[in-house]
């Protein structure tokens, strides 16, 4: 169950990366850039 639970929190996180990125492209790459270095 716990395993379980953590396999759908990767994922949910996985979809919400993902969709971060691709608005960050669609934004620019002045914003990947500001983005890149914040890590």
């Amino acid at each position: 169950m716990q395993l379980l639970n953590m396999n759908k929190r990767f994922i949910i996180v996985g979809i919400v990366l993902g969709i971060v990125i691709t608005l960050a492209v669609i934004i620019g790459s002045p914003a990947l850039m500001g983005f890149d270095s914040m890590r």
